[in-house]
């Protein structure tokens, strides 16, 4: 049932793509027999809007809820970060949960999302974080170092080229994270960043 839900919602293996029916197999699964698996991708599903399936924020966030709980699922506590840092019907913004769950999956996943997402909440200092520049470098140092992600080197870069509480102006080090953007990722953005320096 799992495996045509999952071929169902992304159109693939000769199976034309169609999220509702989709949508109600892996409900099936998780109502008979409370497939964790099927419980996550329904809750994604359930998070966008279109193609025959109604955004339903509040549900998707309760299933990742249970997917945290019942199996301690790090992409779950991803996701359901992402939710919390607005607030959506039926749910609730809540930024210090969020920023626990980005930790959780951070220390017990490894999550690379959750490295960069949560090193843009102590970046900002957004309500309910204290801002941490130091603590931002390293997290988006470490997202670089274990997947080269493209928007960490964007935002280390940009923390570099203007330095901040806790953090020296290095240019050249910006430069480098630009640089490799562009290597590694074709980033145009990293490039107009380099182009800028150099004017």
């Amino acid at each position: 049932m799992n495996t045509l839900a999952g071929f169902l919602s992304r159109g693939v293996h000769g199976v034309e793509k169609d999220l509702p029916r989709a949508v109600e197999l892996y409900s099936r699964a998780v109502r008979d027999s409370k497939d964790l698996f099927a419980m996550y991708h329904l809750a994604v599903l359930l998070c966008t809007d279109g193609e025959g399936v109604e955004r339903n924020i509040s549900r998707a966030a309760y299933f990742f809820d249970e997917c945290i709980r019942l199996r301690g699922d790090v992409d779950a506590m991803v996701k359901l970060a992402d939710i919390l840092q607005t607030d959506w019907d039926g749910v609730s913004k809540d930024i210090p949960r969020a920023v626990r769950l980005y930790e959780r999956a951070v220390n017990e996943g490894r999550s690379v999302d959750a490295m960069h997402k949560l090193a843009v909440l102590l970046e900002s200092g957004h309500v309910g974080v204290t801002k941490d520049l130091p603590r931002a470098v390293k997290l988006y140092t470490r997202a670089i170092n274990e997947d080269k992600k493209l928007e960490s080197m964007l935002n280390l870069g940009n923390l570099f080229e203007t330095g901040g509480e806790g953090v020296a102006r290095d240019l050249p080090r910006a430069l480098d994270l630009y640089a490799r953007a562009v290597d590694e990722h074709g980033s145009g953005e990293a490039l107009e960043r380099l182009e800028r320096a150099f004017d």
